[in-house]
């Protein structure tokens, strides 16, 4: 029997910065292999440069419904881009404005898919949501700003939703972990899934 693991989101699902194009969906793929000793079918379902806003756009196509109704397990990245956009406006009004706004995408999109799962066999999947690490602490407020979104997306914990904090696994080692674009690079892709796996089993 096949264990069906569905990412969805940004760059970050779609494995940017991996100089061997594995990312971290396909590290944690292979630690939920060896660790429930079963086979575990990988589908992905991301755009680079996508919003949560977009997303939403996403969640009516019909390929990325059937793999959420198709999951036993899920993982979403999204907010970075959400994020980069307001920081361009160099406004924490609009950061804000940006975050209330993210949040609303989010609550909308965890209710979509367990309106989804509702209609199917597997009705109950456990659903992981990848903190935000800080690619650009030069920047003034940065870190107090990445906070509130992973803030936001800690909100949305529940029984089948857990919330993965990777801004503080990056913290230590950024220069260590990134690619040249800011996206993480192969250690820090390995890193999320590492970080990923053991919150998975707390």
């Amino acid at each position: 029997m096949t264990f069906v693991y569905t990412a969805l989101g940004d760059s970050l699902t779609v494995g940017k910065g991996d100089f061997f194009r594995a990312g971290f969906v396909t590290h944690y793929a292979n630690l939920i292999e060896k660790s429930i000793h079963q086979k575990v079918s990988l589908n992905i379902q991301a755009q680079s440069g996508i919003t949560s806003s977009q997303f939403i756009q996403k969640l009516q196509n019909r390929e990325t419904r059937r793999a959420i109704a198709e999951a036993d397990f899920i993982t979403i990245t999204l907010g970075g881009n959400d994020l980069l956009q307001a920081l361009r406006f160099h406004d924490l009004h609009m950061v804000e404005k940006s975050l209330k706004l993210f949040s609303q995408n989010m609550s909308f999109i965890l209710k979509e898919i367990h309106n989804i799962k509702s209609y199917v066999r597997k009705r109950h999947c456990s659903i992981q949501l990848i903190g935000l690490y800080n690619p650009v602490p030069q920047l003034p407020y940065s870190h107090f700003i990445i906070q509130r979104y992973n803030q936001a997306l800690h909100a949305f914990t529940s029984t089948h939703v857990s919330y993965v904090d990777v801004y503080n696994a990056f913290r230590q080692q950024l220069a260590n972990l990134l690619a040249t674009d800011g996206h993480p690079n192969h250690l820090g892709h390995k890193l999320i899934a590492e970080t990923a796996y053991r919150s998975a089993l707390t």
